[in-house]
Parts: structure tokens; sequence; C-alpha cells
């Protein structure tokens, strides 16, 4: 699922160059109507299915309290790349952004996903009317901080919100056979609560999550198409894909910046093949610079290891 919801951000960000962001000379092309539309919608279920995930993993993780060590290790994960990106995007890429280094670029998502972990307490609580009140309150101080500061993570916390506790509350749903209707009425009204913004798309995301997954798992075990070379191929681009996720989400616009630099892409008639550019070079040089960065660190890691044999 992972795979799916990056491909479609890649795409949604690859296409928004012509019409509406980054700002720059290509953003005065256009796009068709429909494309622009389909572009909407793969923003939409790219960052849904990401937050569905989400929360999803972390009602499925084995951390119970929320600790000093659990904050600090989503901290390293997650908001210490984000400042790194933050600060090359404050050097060298401000012309494409739409206010600061985190409000007004890709970034802003990882905060959020990062005060979404940490609802760990409410999470964890046994009892579904308790979550939703805390969730509530939680909704209530975000959409307050938002119009107070101005932060857009703070208003995009109201938005998404619902997709994280959808997949929090389909592992309860997957692990927990004894919820009686008391506990699924309220479930459902938090769904409904916090997607009042935006309930078809946090209806749809969870409908095609399960629907996706459901088709995939029955073609995986009962087609022969699903065995043969170039299917284990395959499978093993999108596995790739998945894992690098994150890296491909953090790098992919620094790359379609990159692109906005050097290529004179202004030109209406080469608009499929500029395209395809942003698309493909978003995916392949993460990609590549994920493996440069694993290679480099394990080749320090071995050095470090060999050194203190030495002097031990």
């Amino acid at each position: 699922m992972r795979f799916l919801a990056i491909v479609l951000i890649v795409f949604h960000h690859s296409t928004t160059v012509f019409w509406c962001w980054p700002p720059s000379v290509v953003t005065s092309m256009g796009l068709p109507q429909p494309i622009m539309a389909l572009s909407n919608v793969a923003k939409l279920y790219g960052l849904g299915i990401f937050t569905y995930i989400s929360g999803f993993l972390l009602a499925r993780s084995k951390a119970e309290i929320l600790s000093l060590p659990f904050i600090w290790h989503k901290f390293k994960k997650i908001m210490l790349p984000c400042i790194i990106a933050a600060i090359i995007y404050r050097l060298f890429f401000m012309e494409y952004a739409c206010g600061d280094a985190i409000n007004g670029t890709h970034l802003w998502y990882l905060p959020m996903i990062f005060i979404f972990y940490l609802l760990l307490p409410i999470i964890r609580f046994k009892n579904p009317l308790k979550m939703m009140i805390c969730a509530s309150l939680f909704y209530v101080i975000c959409f307050f901080l938002h119009k107070l500061t101005l932060f857009r993570t703070f208003g995009e916390c109201t938005n998404y919100i619902g997709y994280f506790m959808a997949g929090t509350l389909s592992f309860r749903f997957l692990t927990n056979k004894q919820l009686n209707l008391n506990a699924i009425a309220i479930i459902i009204l938090l769904i409904f609560t916090f997607s009042w913004r935006n309930l078809t798309g946090a209806i749809g995301t969870t409908v095609c999550i399960f629907g996706i997954y459901s088709i995939l798992r029955n073609f995986h075990t009962s087609s022969v198409l699903f065995h043969t070379k170039i299917a284990i191929t395959l499978k093993k681009m999108v596995f790739l894909i998945s894992e690098k996720s994150f890296h491909i989400y953090i790098i992919h616009q620094f790359v379609i910046n990159l692109l906005l630099m050097f290529i004179p892409m202004d030109i209406p008639r080469f608009r499929p093949i500029l395209f395809l550019l942003c698309f493909t070079f978003s995916i392949a040089f993460p990609l590549i610079f994920s493996f440069m960065y694993d290679y480099i660190r394990r080749g320090l890691s071995s050095i470090s290891t060999s050194l203190r044999k030495r002097i031990f």
C-alpha cells in the first residue's frame, strides 16, 4: 500500500508543476481539466493511505506508553530528516516554496505525522468513548492552534486525523472479535466526527485500502501469473519502492525543483515528456541516493567497529 501511496503523491507533484505548484514559469502552462482533477484525487488518496497506514502501524506496535525513548525514536526518524530538508530548502530552493520551508513545501506532512504519533496514549484506551472524547479534544486544540498561529500542520491535523484514526480502529476490528454494538457505534461516530470536513475521502480511502488488499491477496494465492519471472521482478520493484517510500517522499520534490532549474520545461508540446521526466526521476534519484546513503553508512559502521576492536 505504501507503493501505491508514494506513486500517487509523486504523480500529483509531477502534474502540479504545470498548473499550480511549485511557483515557476512552468505553472502558467496549465493542464487539461481531467488531468488536474485526477491529480487532486491522487493527492487525496496518496496522503490518505500514508496516514491510514501510520495509524494502523502505531496501533500494531508494541509501544504502550509515551516514553522519552519512543518520542526520541520518532523524532530522529521523522523530524530530523524534515529539519535537514527544510534547511536545504531555505538555502537553495526558497523560490520554489509558497511560504516558509515547511509550511510552503511538501515537508508540512512530516510534523503532522509526528504529532499523530504522540497520540499513543489515546490509541491505547480500551474504552472507545474515552478515545473519542480525547481525540475530539485534540481536534479542537489543533483547530484553534491553526487559527492562532496559521501554521499549516495544525490545520492539516484536522483534515487527516480521520484517516489516522480509521487506521488505528481498523487494527482493532481485525484483532478484536469481541467488539459489542455500543463500541462499534462509538467507533463509527468517531470516524464520522473526525472526517466531517472530508468524509467521502476518509471512507473512500478505507474502502480503497481493503479492496486493493483483498484483490492482491486473492490474486497472489490463486494466479499462476503472479509467480512468473516478470511478476517476481515487479514484486521486488514494488517492495523496494515501498521500503524506500519515506526517502522518496522527502527527496522527490528537490528532484522536481532541480529539473525546473536546469531544463527548459516551458514548451507546451513537450508536456507529456516533461511529466514523464519529473515522475521517473522523482522516484529513481531518491532510490539511488538511498542506496548510496546505506552503502556509506554500512562502510562507516564497519570502520568504526574495526577501530574499536583495535583499540580495546
